[in-house]
């Protein structure tokens, strides 16, 4: 779902209004957590490099949430955090709750 599209579904007011006001790159980098290119960063990267741990993006972290829709409210129901889970066992978990809930919508991403 695009953006605009999301936004117009689920935003809130002030959020439509961020979405009229900004360009949507600015947009996607604040609400969404869209990764952007160097040229947007606020510090160079070579600053930030040598403050980051390389082993951290070899670990196996993801965090699931799970929202349900009650009354247009989104209420959490699960908050699972796998850390230092392989892969494949995240996967099985995600494939046993597909199979047993009423999930909807289970966006992913490979950060």
């Amino acid at each position: 779902m695009p953006t605009e599209e999301r936004v117009a579904a689920f935003g809130r007011q002030q959020v439509v209004e961020q979405l009229d006001s900004l360009p949507l790159d600015d947009f996607q980098q604040k609400f969404e957590g869209r990764f952007v290119d160097e040229s947007y960063s606020f510090f160079p990267y070579e600053l930030l490099r040598p403050c980051t741990d390389a082993n951290l993006a070899l670990a196996d972290r993801s965090e699931l949430v799970l929202f349900e829709d009650v009354g247009g409210r989104f209420v959490c129901r699960l908050l699972r955090r796998y850390d230092q889970v392989p892969f494949g066992e995240q996967k099985a978990d995600l494939r046993r709750m597909l199979g047993c809930l009423p999930i909807v919508c289970l966006p992913t991403d490979r950060s």
